[in-house]
């Protein structure tokens, strides 16, 4: 946000000899939480991906564009998993073996183990199906969030009921990247008046802010969050930002109009 940049540098690696991909059905977070765990501990540190999505979103993206269901049950929550491989037999093996000793410890309830890449690929549609669903549900308010990883759940719990209190007749859908602490929230059809739309922020923003959490996990602040900035950031480090944005900027011609 205060950077300037003048050089870039790439560092490339090879791409992986193969890759294992997982959706899993979950009854809630604290079993997707202890999930990640043992999937890292398992692999080594070869989980590439940990996509979580509860099941509203999973139920209007897959609806929205159109994709085949991966369960014939519904569940509270789902996690899309990758592994990169460099040993693509003996590493696939590695990852079945975690999953099946994910669903002895009764963390997994269901998986559905890509076969192919045709597989993965129709895997990965439905978390990579949101641009669809904002186009679908707009107009939308949307949210990326941060707060402790361990505290996601609890965090999306009070969210979701802040938002059902409020607003009973909006959808609202939840996922992210765990491994982060990273929360997107979409709240769809959401009415345009900016009492509502403010409403609407505070009661997700609010929530964000009792977790000591971030009003952007990886979005940047830009016009539309800068009014919410002080939940996450004291007026100490606002102002410390706003000395360091006038020292390397003083005609304010670089990136004007935004956070400061």
């Amino acid at each position: 946000m205060l950077g300037i940049v003048t050089r870039v540098v790439f560092k490339l690696h090879p791409l992986p000899r193969g890759t294992s991909t997982a959706l899993v059905a979950l009854a809630d977070f604290d079993a997707a939480l202890s999930f990640l765990r043992h999937a890292q501990q398992s692999l080594s540190g070869q989980v590439s991906a940990f996509e979580i999505m509860w099941r509203e979103y999973l139920d209007v993206a897959v609806a929205t564009n159109r994709l085949r269901r991966p369960f014939a049950a519904d569940y509270p929550v789902y996690v899309l998993t990758d592994m990169h491989c460099g040993q693509p037999e003996t590493d696939a093996r590695r990852f079945e073996t975690m999953l099946e000793q994910a669903i002895e410890a009764g963390w997994v309830l269901d998986a559905a183990v890509a076969q192919s890449m045709a597989d993965a690929e129709a895997l990965w549609a439905i978390r990579d199906g949101i641009a669809e669903v904002l186009r679908e549900q707009a107009p939308t308010l949307n949210f990326d969030v941060s707060v402790p990883v361990g505290r996601i759940g609890e965090c999306v719990a009070r969210m979701r009921a802040n938002l059902e209190r409020g607003w009973p007749q909006l959808q609202a859908l939840f996922f992210g990247h765990v491994g982060d602490g990273n929360v997107h929230v979409v709240v769809c059809k959401v009415p345009q008046d900016a009492d509502s739309l403010h409403a609407i922020e505070e009661a997700v923003y609010g929530v964000m802010r009792d977790y000591g959490g971030s009003v952007s996990a990886e979005h940047g602040i830009g016009v539309l969050k800068r009014d919410w900035l002080a939940y996450s950031r004291t007026p100490a480090e606002i102002a410390l930002m706003r000395t360091l944005k006038a020292a390397l900027d003083p005609r304010g011609i670089l990136n004007p109009g935004k956070m400061l």
